[in-house]
């Protein structure tokens, strides 16, 4: 008689994707669980988009860029009444996160506060240029042209300051 044989084979995933899955979920899930003003879940988001820059494949740049905006959507926290009108915003928050994420991946790796702000910069001046033809045009109210330009740089400026601590600390060692 044959005795049955198992083969215990394993599947190793590296590091980059699992955390290629991961981290664009967290972003998705910030805004569920910090329900706080939009100073603080962008900061968080846009932290999260320059670490995901530095540290993994461009592969994903789409669903990293997509998917917190989605979140805040879906929970309606960030803008409270207004999240209905983060609606026309959503292919320009997505593009303006993939430039964000251009911007830093474009160096190699973190380069300092210039990098910070030079991708700050490009991402609130995309989002002002769509608030400003939504507000015209009498698509939004008016306060989005300061959610989606100066708070936009803020956020985009203290999370990368906060990523490239934490690449200073942490991944250098």
């Amino acid at each position: 008689m044959e005795k049955n044989s198992s083969v215990a084979v394993a599947i190793t995933v590296p590091a980059y994707a699992r955390s290629d899955i991961i981290v664009p979920a967290l972003g998705f899930v910030i805004p569920f669980f910090v329900s706080g003003p939009q100073v603080l879940t962008g900061t968080l988001v846009n932290c999260l988009l320059f670490l995901y820059a530095w540290r993994l494949p461009r592969s994903r740049y789409f669903m990293m860029s997509a998917f917190p905006s989605v979140g805040a959507v879906a929970n309606g926290v960030v803008f409270g009444t207004f999240t209905p009108y983060l609606l026309y915003f959503l292919p320009f928050i997505w593009i303006g996160n993939m430039v964000l994420i251009g911007v830093a991946k474009s160096v190699g790796k973190p380069r300092g506060i210039l990098l910070v702000g030079e991708a700050a910069v490009k991402k609130a001046a995309l989002l002002l240029s769509a608030s400003l033809i939504f507000v015209a045009f009498r698509v939004v109210p008016p306060m989005f042209l300061v959610a989606m330009s100066v708070m936009q740089f803020a956020t985009a400026v203290i999370g990368g300051f906060i990523a490239l601590g934490i690449t200073a600390r942490i991944w250098r060692k």
